[in-house]
């Protein structure tokens, strides 16, 4: 019993983690898009 939820909860925080990174990679790559809509629109 103590076992299977010590696993549950490992995978539950592997899922936290993975979630946490993803948004963070979306959020890291709208921001390098929008730095080089930025930029093109500053050197036309």
């Amino acid at each position: 019993m103590s076992r299977n939820y010590k696993k549950t909860l490992s995978d539950m925080l592997l899922l936290a983690i993975i979630l946490l990174i993803s948004s963070v990679s979306i959020k890291v790559g709208a921001i390098v898009i929008g730095m080089i809509g930025l930029m093109e629109l500053l050197t036309e």
